[in-house]
């Protein structure tokens, strides 16, 4: 070896120079025509750029999909629910559920039975009073068919 700090590691300098010329003598490099070089590296060139294209291809889509994601999240969480608005509260929806079945029924019948609270908003026939022509209403309007609720209903 020697004591130069660029040549460390580098056996090729300790070579006797003789073995070094018999070495390369009995393997001549072969010499590759210009036309074939240029060839093979135009064809490694569109090769790589057909790589970073579709690379770039999936990080944007990766990048706009995660986008389009939180953008949905957001919107799910940050608009309001209008379910829950109270105007939007079907008539004998006592429940809350979004329909008005026999369960609402079922609701104001046990509050009225256990002297519970009423609320005023239960008055579905708009007499003054919750009873049991509220409770009849709404078991009307569950099991109606005609689509119109309010319109064969006992008042």
């Amino acid at each position: 070896m020697t004591d130069d700090p660029e040549n460390q590691g580098n056996d090729e300098f300790e070579f006797p120079p003789t073995l070094r010329e018999k070495l390369s003598s009995g393997h001549p490099t072969p010499s590759v025509p210009a036309e074939f070089s240029a060839r093979l590296l135009a064809s490694a060139k569109v090769g790589y750029a057909l790589r970073m294209r579709r690379r770039r291809i999936v990080r944007w889509s990766a990048v706009i999909g995660s986008a389009a994601a939180i953008i949905i999240l957001s919107l799910l969480f940050l608009l309001p629910n209008h379910r829950s608005s109270p105007h939007l509260a079907q008539a004998g929806d006592v429940n809350h559920d979004g329909r008005v079945d026999i369960l609402d029924a079922y609701v104001v019948a046990k509050a009225i039975s256990t002297g519970g609270k009423l609320d005023p908003v239960w008055d579905v026939n708009h007499d003054g009073v919750v009873d049991q022509k509220d409770i009849d209403w709404i078991a009307a309007a569950a099991v109606n068919v005609t689509g119109n609720p309010t319109g064969a209903l006992p008042q």
